[in-house]
């Protein structure tokens, strides 16, 4: 005999009778959602193990309210009814074989649900764009859903179904009717470009499919690299920019997004594509400035988004007047620059810049720039990175914008010049008195060497003064015929010096006026030797051409008188001389 719950099995489920269907073989229908019958029986069952001493079993069963409401014998071990939901009650009693019920189980509680009929709304979009592998997200509006709810994923002709994951569920705070919002997530990575549907099963068989729609693959852009990382550029103006991009579409679109979130379109330039990538030139006007990030679209849903670009202001100089012209200058003193101009900013250079692109002198940035009171500027620029070339004015503004203006022609003074120089001479090409000394020599033609020193400490604009060194000496060798001699002679001269400028610089005319020491000899080869010495006088003009600023070449000729007792002597010496200016 049954005499307690312990020993019984009860199992209690909900069974459509008139659809059985099970949710993973769907092939036998016709393609597309199958639309479900409008009134369903539901019936109810409870099952128990048989006892072996038992004839007849009694079901008692009780409303929450404990209100008996169906009571029924049978020689089965199970019972089939019909209630409406709610909670309700039951026990059972055992009749043995004399037909005498015996004690029951205790009361056992159970629910019946309601069923609810689920419910997908169709879709405003008919088309979901998805990329290829993976698995899309979707938006759902439905009514009827709730945790227990199955959800599948339908090819359109029945073939083939996907399991679908309920992400979330809340209601739509939009709508009136009750309907919900339900997020999910197609678990298949193998959708194909095809036609499909949802269908939804609550217990009881509650089934609802719908939803058509056709998926259709796009592929996500990705931004690869762009540059610049940064820019200048002039509020309103326009910035160009050039990205590497993958999967892009031919309807892509492209856009500048600020910190704050507002989306400035690009326009599209140019485009050019390899095997991999597409290579594109967009230019976008905002007038912000700041950090953006920049975001391709092959569609609203499928984008890239490229951070780290950023826009700085800059603003456009112009120089409305300057004071420019022929200007002799000192090394040692500063070149001003009188100008007037608009769009002076912090980050504004000004520059003296060679006027011709073939001068290799570098371009000169003013030490500092003051405002006058009368609203133009002066650039002070220092005089020694100044050469004696033609310069233009510049101002540029970060950004690379800039502009340019006037023609200043220098002369530049170095502040002192010393010249350290090497030559050669000849002696007494021209004798103008007393040819003692090429009886002497018995020549009119020797050559010697050079070496001078000197120094330009003063410049003025009339001219620059002086003074200067310079040793000469020479060595030959004499054959009268009746014997051979060695000819030898030195001089050592003290001069000051007046120079004149012309050519910026590039030419000087020297004028040279001093004395010195002579000294002649001559030693044969039967033993004699001879000496003279005496002063001597000179003066001379040469001419000193630069070819480069540290480097010169002179040629003159002097004129020097020998102030010697008996055979004193007038003559004119040429000479030529390279030296560097230090």
């Amino acid at each position: 005999m049954v005499s307690n719950k312990k020993n019984i099995l009860i199992l209690l489920s909900l069974i459509q009778l008139n659809f059985i269907l099970p949710a993973e073989n769907f092939s036998d229908e016709k393609e597309g959602p199958q639309k479900q019958p409008e009134k369903k029986e539901f019936v109810q069952e409870i099952q128990w193990t048989k006892d072996k001493f038992a004839t007849e079993y009694e079901v008692e069963i009780q409303d929450e309210n404990y209100d008996t409401i169906l009571t029924k014998r049978t020689k089965e071990t199970t019972l089939s009814f019909s209630l409406s939901h709610g909670w309700y009650r039951y026990r059972i009693f055992v009749f043995d074989l004399f037909g005498k019920r015996s004690q029951s189980t205790d009361w056992i509680e159970f629910e019946i649900l309601k069923a609810v009929q689920p419910v997908l709304y169709d879709f405003e979009e008919k088309e979901i764009f998805i990329e290829p592998g993976t698995q899309p997200e979707i938006l759902l509006s439905v009514s009827g859903f709730y945790e227990d709810t199955k959800l599948y994923l339908m090819q359109y002709d029945r073939k083939k179904v996907f399991d679908v994951e309920i992400l979330s569920l809340e209601k739509n705070k939009f709508s009136s009717e009750g309907d919900s919002i339900c997020k999910v997530k197609i678990k298949t990575t193998e959708l194909l470009d095809k036609k499909y549907f949802f269908r939804a099963e609550n217990p009881g068989e509650q089934i609802f499919e719908g939803a058509e729609f056709k998926i259709k693959f796009i592929n996500r852009p990705v931004i690869v690299n762009f540059e610049p990382g940064f820019v200048y550029a002039i509020k309103g103006t326009s910035v160009q920019l050039k990205l590497t991009v993958q999967n892009l579409e031919r309807n892509a679109k492209f856009y500048l997004i600020s910190e704050a979130g507002k989306k400035m379109r690009c326009e599209v330039e140019e485009i050019s594509k390899d095997e991999f990538n597409s290579f594109v030139t967009i230019s976008c006007t905002t007038a912000e400035a700041g950090k953006f990030a920049i975001q391709v679209e092959n569609d609203e849903r499928f984008f890239d988004r490229a951070e780290g670009f950023v826009i700085n202001h800059a603003v456009q100089p112009r120089i409305t007047s300057v004071k420019d012209g022929s200007f002799n200058i000192s090394s040692i003193k500063n070149f001003s620059v009188e100008f007037g101009a608009t769009g002076i900013d912090d980050s504004s250079v000004v520059r003296l810049v060679p006027k011709s692109e073939s001068e290799k002198e570098k371009p000169v940035t003013a030490k500092s720039i003051v405002q006058n009171e009368s609203g133009n500027y002066t650039a002070f620029f220092n005089g020694s990175s100044l050469s004696s070339i033609d310069y233009v004015l510049e101002i540029s503004n970060a950004g690379g914008f800039k502009d340019s203006a006037g023609t200043f022609s220098l002369s530049v003074m170095q502040a002192v010049d010393l010249n350290l120089g090497l030559g050669v001479y000849s002696g007494t090409v021209i004798l103008l008195y007393n040819d003692v000394l090429p009886d002497y020599t018995h020549s009119t033609f020797s050559l010697g060497a050079l070496g001078q020193v000197s120094v330009i400490p003063m410049k003025y604009a009339f001219g620059y003064f002086g003074f200067g060194f310079s040793l000469m000496g020479s060595y030959w060798d004499k054959n009268d015929g009746s014997k051979e001699s060695t000819i030898y002679s030195g001089l050592g001269i003290f001069e000051l010096l007046y120079q004149k400028p012309f050519l910026k610089e590039k030419l000087r005319v020297q004028v040279a006026l001093g004395g010195g020491y002579s000294v002649f000899g001559h030693t044969s080869t039967d033993g004699e030797r001879e000496t003279a010495q005496c002063p001597v006088f000179k003066s001379g003009v040469s001419f000193i051409w630069y070819p480069a600023k540290h480097f010169y070449v002179e040629l003159g000729a002097s004129y020097f008188h020998l102030f010697a007792k008996e055979n004193y002597s007038g003559l004119i010496v040429p000479q030529i001389a390279v030296g560097a200016r230090l």
